[in-house]
This record gives C-alpha cells, sequence and structure tokens, in this order.
C-alpha cells in the first residue's frame, strides 16, 4: 500500500507531458507489438537456422531479412496514410514527400538487396556488404514502422476525438 502511494506521489510532483507528446508515446507503444510479431517469424527462423548448424553469417545473410524489411517499409506507409485519410490533416505535400522518401530510400533498395540475396552462388554465405546492407535495411525499417506508424496513428485519433 506504501507503494503505490509512493509512486503516485511521485507522479504527481512530476510535470505533466504535453498531450502531442504523450499521444505520440502511446502510439509508440501501441505499434509496439504489431512490429513484434512482425519481427517474431525471423527471430524463429533464425534459431532453426542457427540449430542446423549455420554459422552467424548464414542466419544474417538470410533471405527472409529482406523480406522482413520490405514488409515493414511497406506497412509503414500504409499506416501513415491510413492515419492521414482518417485525419483533417489538409496539407497533402508533406505526406507525399515522406512516402516517396520511403519508397525510394527504403522500399526499392530492400527489394533490390533481397533480389541480389537471393541470386547468390553460395546462398549460405552470401558477401558481407550484401549482410551489412539487409540488415541496416532492417533496422531503418523497425525504425520507420515506429515512427511513421504511430504518427499515423495519433493523426487517426485526433479526429476521433
Amino acid at each position: 500500500m506504501k507503494r503505490v502511494r509512493f509512486f503516485a506521489r511521485l507522479r504527481a510532483t512530476q510535470p505533466e507531458d504535453p498531450p502531442e507528446e504523450t499521444a505520440f508515446n502511446e502510439a509508440i507503444v501501441a505499434s509496439s507489438p504489431e512490429l513484434l510479431f512482425a519481427v517474431l517469424p525471423l527471430v524463429v527462423v533464425a534459431i532453426v537456422l542457427r540449430h542446423m548448424g549455420d554459422g552467424w553469417m548464414s542466419v544474417a545473410g538470410s533471405a527472409e531479412w529482406s523480406f522482413g524489411t520490405s514488409i515493414l517499409f511497406g506497412q509503414s506507409v500504409v499506416k501513415l496514410v491510413a492515419g492521414v485519410a482518417r485525419s483533417t490533416l489538409s496539407a497533402w505535400a508533406p505526406v507525399a514527400l515522406t512516402v516517396a522518401l520511403v519508397m525510394v530510400l527504403g522500399l526499392v533498395p530492400s527489394i533490390v538487396v533481397l533480389v541480389l540475396v537471393l541470386q547468390v552462388e553460395h546462398p549460405k554465405h552470401p558477401p558481407t556488404p550484401l549482410v551489412i546492407a539487409q540488415l541496416t535495411l532492417f533496422s531503418l525499417s523497425m525504425v520507420c514502422f515506429l515512427v511513421l506508424g504511430s504518427i499515423g496513428d495519433v493523426l487517426a485519433s485526433k479526429r476521433r476525438s
């Protein structure tokens, strides 16, 4: 009981976050389970490949990372556009620029890397630059999904409020 009062008192003494920041933080928390479920099959594939005796380079070079990257970049765009469509936002140019940037700098390169990884002569040992490229793009796609998906969720919730 004392513990609950302590935390309530502690929270009461902290300054409140601005409403926009709180909404964005809540949207990131809401998008995190979707991201975790998108990453889960990749983690399972990595565990299975490792269990089969493949090295870490083989696990990191698996084409599944590029598949996941393409899906996450695509879902980022979908969540952002869906949020904008449900909101009262009238400025379309920043949204169009964001979508174009995600497509040109994220989705297309991830598909190119996917094709290159699939065409490697020795599939268990893709070249190191391809492995680095696909893991870098995968990391960027996770960040993009969290940020753009959360922005889409915040925009959609503003209309409902």
